[in-house]
Formats: structure tokens, sequence, C-alpha cells
């Protein structure tokens, strides 16, 4: 039980870690990851995602609601750090989908240990140009 709570938590502040961009006409940081978790949680309560013959369907569901959310590109750039900088477009390409590949390896692909965890939301920071969502 402590594995789901914490393989769900860590999907989510990892996913959501470069998302959360202060953008001041739009919903609040808060209120935009609650959004996105809300409906990855959507579909990982949905009975069809505990079926082996439907993960690879519930895996593609899942990326490409995480996709508006999620800005899998900074995310990727700020764990690369300043090689970032002096790398081919083609690299940072294939660094992207390398990323988000091992992201689903690594959490989507225990879909079947979701057990109905709940986010906890404390508070947002707000700093400049960016947020924090904890």
């Amino acid at each position: 039980m402590q594995f789901k709570k914490y393989t769900l938590a860590l999907v989510f502040a990892c996913l959501f870690s470069a998302s959360a961009m202060a953008d001041m006409s739009g919903p609040t940081p808060m209120a935009r990851v609650k959004e996105g978790a809300n409906q990855l949680i959507k579909i990982l309560s949905d009975p069809d995602m505990q079926n082996p013959q439907e993960h690879d369907k519930a895996i593609h569901r899942l990326r490409v609601t995480a996709e508006d959310y999620i800005d899998f590109r900074l995310t990727t750039m700020y764990a690369v750090g300043k090689r970032w900088l002096t790398m081919s477009p083609k690299l940072q390409d294939d660094l992207v989908e390398a990323f988000v590949q091992l992201l689903e390896r690594t959490y989507l692909k225990r879909i079947p240990a979701y057990g109905g965890q709940k986010v906890d939301y404390k508070k947002q920071l707000i700093s400049g140009w960016g947020s924090r969502v904890r």
C-alpha cells in the first residue's frame, strides 16, 4: 500500500514539476495541476485500465492527456541542464522522446498498482515567471 501511495505521488511530482508555469491570464498553477491530475486519475480509475489486453491503449490515453498539461521538452531541458544548449535539435528531440518513454516504463506500466489514492495539495508558490505546487 505504501508503495502505491509513493509511486502515485512520485508520478505527479515528476510529471507536473515543470508544467505549472505562472500565467496570470489563466487558471492558477494549483488549479491547472489539479485539473491535470484529475484527468489522469479519471483515466486510471477506468476499470478497463486493469485489463491486460487494454494496457497499451491505456498507456496511450495517459500520455495524450499528460501532453495537454506537461511540457515534456521543458522538463527534459531542466533535467539535462547546461548541456541541452549544445545539443543538436535532433538529439534534443530524441532525448525528449527517451525521457517520456522512461516515464512510461517506470510509472505508467504500473497502472494495475493504482488503488484510488488521493493527491494532497498543500500550497502553491509563485515567484516571478515560475511556480510550484506542493
